[in-house]
């Protein structure tokens, strides 16, 4: 919604939501929703503080100690390097879960797991380079 704030300035308000939804996307291939369960589990934690923190505009502090304490934060780090070996479809998938009951944690742990999807596609990446040579 936009009001008319002081001296003509635009003054959003931002009304929020916590309904979530039964949609499922298909996974496509098998194991594309490895993690959905783990995503759902935190997140079942983290709805009822949801619109709170979107209401307040704080830090989903306490969620992302609970995704760390999960592995949640490891999930696109090969299991041989201490992760949980998630490929880029199924942080994808678990991501959308986690999205469905708090949006804020959902954005917030991705701006951790993109530089990490990042290295490792370019990890792996080479490793695929230095075996075709």
């Amino acid at each position: 919604m936009v009001r008319g704030g002081p001296k003509g300035h635009v003054v959003l308000s931002m009304t929020t939501s916590t309904t979530t939804t039964d949609y499922q996307p298909t996974p496509m291939r098998e194991g594309d929703g490895r993690f959905v369960g783990l995503a759902a589990e935190l997140g079942e934690q983290f709805a009822p503080r949801a619109a709170e923190h979107d209401r307040k505009n704080t830090f989903v502090t306490e969620n992302f100690r609970l995704l760390r304490e999960a592995g949640y934060t490891r999930l696109p780090v090969p299991e041989e390097l201490g992760g949980l070996g998630a490929s880029l479809r199924q942080v994808c998938y678990a991501q959308e879960e986690l999205g469905k009951y708090c949006a804020s944690t959902a954005l917030a742990v991705n701006m951790h797991l993109h530089p990490t999807l990042s290295t490792v596609l370019g990890r792996r990446s080479r490793q695929v380079a230095k075996r075709e040579v």
